[in-house]
């Protein structure tokens, strides 16, 4: 928007003093507007800018993949003007022509580009302007789109707050003060959680809340974590959304001990073994008369 508004006010300041240079009879009220330059503008945002007397009346085509057509009705050319390129950027190629149909006199803008990119008009007060978006930012990388619940689990270290979504989530983090908390931000992403507030009280962690922060142009997940003061964190995702640790590292479980059972002598092992059921062999008697006689 910023940027619209500066490209508005550059084109408005253009417009004014190339009409009463090149075209006298705008101001005598004539009704078709002068198309008066067409330049690449890096800053504030990349995008070919078209000047013109007044605003311009267009309609937009893609006869083919790569190409657009803007067709302005009601303007002309003040001027041959040069054709501009900016490969950079995606545009290959933009050229300004006055098309001739019998009476009728009109000014077409043809616009060759990457044909995976995207191409976009917006009008100004005075011109037009067309920005080129490649595909790696016309289509940004797929989010999980939802998230599901939200669970925060103390332990003797730290809380981790467990957030479940669709697939991978991936979010910017943030502090702010007075209170101390940290704040997840994440885009692309609508709020399914039904519990909003999530008490927690333990670890340094106060709570934890969540919210729908926008929904156009895209929508934004908000979820703040209130803190008794400042902790460490650190955010990582998941196969099924992410983890939010705070505080130290999880506490390692102690080792599960078994105990050993106590072994077995081969001459009770060879007791049990016996077929049928039957008594100890006369070895294994004697030596336990010897026993009794010894006690």
């Amino acid at each position: 928007m910023m940027a619209t508004a500066k490209r508005s006010l550059m084109a408005v300041v253009a417009a004014g003093v190339l009409a009463s240079l090149v075209c006298p009879g705008f101001a005598a009220g004539q009704d078709a507007v002068s198309i008066l330059g067409m330049a690449w503008t890096p800053k504030p945002a990349p995008a070919l800018v078209i000047s013109a007397s007044g605003p311009l009346t267009f309609t937009k085509a893609q006869p083919e993949p790569g190409v657009t057509i803007l067709e302005f009705p009601e303007a002309v050319l003040a001027r041959p003007m040069a054709g501009v390129e900016q490969p950079a950027a995606g545009l290959t190629r933009a050229t300004l022509a006055v098309v001739d149909e019998g009476d009728k006199h009109w000014a077409r803008l043809r616009i060759e580009s990457d044909p995976a990119a995207r191409v976009t008009v917006a009008a100004l007060p005075s011109g037009v302007e067309v920005r080129i978006a490649r595909a790696a930012q016309a289509e940004p990388v797929a989010r999980s789109g939802e998230l599901d619940d939200v669970v925060a689990v103390a332990d003797s270290t730290g809380v981790s707050v467990q957030l479940t979504g669709k697939g991978p989530l991936a979010g910017k983090t943030f502090t702010l003060d007075n209170p101390p908390r940290i704040v997840i931000d994440l885009p692309g992403v609508v709020n399914r959680v039904a519990r909003r507030v999530q008490p927690v009280g333990a670890a340094g962690v106060q709570r934890v809340r969540v919210a729908q922060h926008a929904t156009a142009p895209e929508p934004v997940v908000r979820i703040a974590i209130d803190l008794d003061k400042a902790l460490p964190y650190h955010l990582e995702p998941t196969a099924h959304g992410a983890v939010l640790r705070l505080g130290g590292a999880p506490a390692a479980a102690a080792p599960e001990v078994v105990a050993a059972a106590a072994p077995v002598s081969s001459r009770r092992r060879r007791a049990r073994a016996r077929p049928g059921g039957a008594g100890p062999r006369r070895d294994d008697a004697e030596s336990a008369a010897a026993g009794s006689c010894q006690r």
